[in-house]
């Protein structure tokens, strides 16, 4: 791989997990603060944020594995 392409793929990987943490924190503050929505609502917010956390796993360990070839 080359250096180029490593430096993009990280960076795109950092870029990622920060539009995830923002999407769950999000998410979570509209879930316990919004009181007209519906609990539907809420539990979709919920498992969106739970997503999310697997998702940003997932990217921690791909941006590893690029870093390490």
């Amino acid at each position: 791989m080359s250096p180029e392409l490593k430096e993009v793929l990280v960076s795109l990987a950092s870029i990622c997990h920060q539009i995830s943490m923002n999407q769950t924190t999000l998410s979570s503050i509209i879930a316990k603060e919004v009181k007209i929505l519906p609990p539907e609502g809420r539990s979709v917010l919920l498992k969106l944020a739970e997503h999310d956390r697997k998702m940003r796993e997932t990217l921690a360990e791909i941006e590893r594995k690029i870093a390490s070839l």
